[in-house]
């Protein structure tokens, strides 16, 4: 497998073998709660023993996200990415956001090892890529902390990229599925433009540069 690949397909379609993941990591539309339980499902397949599993959702979604990801995976945690940008505001409860609530996940079994890791990170602002679109930062500490150099990351919901750049960046595998064609091409052209780190390992330096449009 090509080291950072984009498909532009569904994710309920995908051809991975059981066992071969290490982190599913990803930001579905909050509405579809459908969405969470087949990317759970497909989670519990695909991960390694111990493999996580941490996707965002809306505030008001979260009992129906934890419920139906609880259903296929072990719940872990609530990880906050703290947004550096304002706050969001939700209209009906008059309520300022000032985080964005990702919930974590994992099959059975311990991956990390005891390693402990901290559950906020903030979140950056950026929209040049998609209106919905965020940065890497919480993307990018999430990986790092969960995931060792040259583990293999799947998004489901790849949206502009931002999960492809981060793993690009980290020097990790990473496989991403976008149904839309525009989208994914947005998301190519992303991992084509993106700036690589000043330092990267001898080892990770063909990983990082190795970019496919799957």
């Amino acid at each position: 497998m090509d080291d950072i690949r984009i498909v532009t397909s569904d994710f309920r379609d995908t051809d991975l073998a059981d066992g071969s993941v290490d982190l599913v990591i990803s930001d579905p539309v909050y509405q579809n709660t459908n969405d969470y339980a087949d990317i759970a499902r497909l989670a519990a397949r695909v991960l390694v023993p111990g493999g996580n599993c941490v996707l965002q959702c809306g505030h008001e979604h979260l009992p129906d996200v934890l419920q139906a990801t609880g259903e296929h995976l072990d719940y872990v945690w609530l990880l906050v990415a703290l947004q550096n940008h304002g706050n969001g505001r939700l209209w009906n409860k008059k309520i300022f956001a000032s985080y964005k609530p990702w919930v974590w996940f994992t099959t059975k079994g311990d991956k990390r090892k005891g390693r402990w890791i901290r559950d906020s990170s903030k979140d950056t602002y950026d929209k040049k890529h998609h209106v919905w679109g965020d940065g890497t930062q919480f993307m990018t500490r999430t990986i790092e902390q969960l995931t060792e150099p040259g583990d293999l990351v799947l998004d489901p919901c790849l949206g502009s990229g931002p999960t492809a750049e981060a793993c690009l960046q980290t020097g990790r595998r990473c496989i991403g599925y976008e149904l839309d064609p525009a989208t994914a091409d947005v998301a190519r052209m992303r991992l084509a433009t993106a700036q690589l780190p000043l330092f990267i390992p001898a080892p990770l330096q063909q990983m990082a540069l190795a970019v496919s449009d799957g």
